[in-house]
């Protein structure tokens, strides 16, 4: 499965978008595995996992819990009797449950609405979880670029969320010397460089200033706008999305489909 559908529209999903809008009343379920994208391992047991609806929060509001559930042995989960109008599709959230250890930063990976159309259930769906420790990972790198926010201040990805970027080809393979830009507001991104470890530049401290072998960028606080992918030989889809205050989005941009 490619790392995520992601939560907005891209400009090929308009048709399907309408599509699930006609029927999305009808119930299904969501189901598959946690897993870290970094290391591959699957989530522990007990973690708390929501199916959530976006759209309030994209006005100022809170998300819309539409189903809990809780992670099984090898991170799997079930989230039955969901039922939703939303045509920008759902969020499926990974946290801790109150009361346990804090080890992981609450995430969200996108549900797209056409594979619910007509209360189908969606199966094998891959929800990424994003641990402390790699959430310290890249607030160390933003400190060593001075990482500031819209209004010019000191900001940690720990505080503001942000999106955790793949830029992938048709296929899902990670795309190098890609970069990401946003229609609207303020949206640097940082790329990981292909340093062994989890870094935003070369040995030298040299920024990396586009996707390296990983196709990962990363872009903290990102506003909700249209963003887009610049690459030398390929095209994407653009999509509308962003970030929310302490969670973390995973998202996809795919190369655009051949007309």
């Amino acid at each position: 499965e490619p790392f995520s559908d992601p939560v907005g529209d891209s400009d090929g999903d308009a048709d399907a978008d309408a599509d699930a809008d006609a029927d999305a009343d009808a119930s299904f379920s969501i189901s598959g595995m946690a897993v870290d994208p970094f290391s591959g391992m699957p989530g522990a047991a007990g973690l708390c996992v929501a199916a959530a609806d976006p759209s309030p929060a994209l006005v100022g509001g809170e998300l819309d819990i539409l189903a809990v559930g809780m992670t099984t042995d090898s991170g799997v989960y079930m989230l039955e009797g969901i039922t939703t109008t939303s045509t920008l599709g759902l969020m499926v959230v990974v946290s801790d449950c109150d009361g346990d250890d804090i080890t992981m930063y609450t995430s969200a990976t996108g549900v797209a609405a056409s594979s619910y159309a007509g209360g189908t259930d969606v199966t094998e769906k891959s929800a990424y979880i994003l641990s402390n420790m790699m959430v310290g990972a890249i607030d160390a790198n933003l400190s060593a670029f001075s990482h500031v926010d819209g209004d010019g201040e000191p900001s940690t990805f720990a505080e503001s969320g942000g999106l955790i970027n793949f830029i992938l080809d048709a296929t899902g393979v990670p795309v190098a010397e890609a970069t990401v830009s946003c229609a609207a507001g303020y949206c640097p991104a940082y790329y990981k460089s292909d340093m062994e470890g989890f870094y935003f530049s070369d040995a030298d401290g040299v920024p990396q200033m586009e996707t390296g072998m990983a196709g990962l960028a990363v872009l903290p606080g990102a506003p909700i706008t249209t963003y887009n992918v610049s690459h030398p030989t390929m095209a994407f889809d653009s999509v509308t999305m962003g970030s929310l205050p302490g969670v973390a989005l995973f998202v996809a941009m795919f190369e655009s489909a051949p007309e």
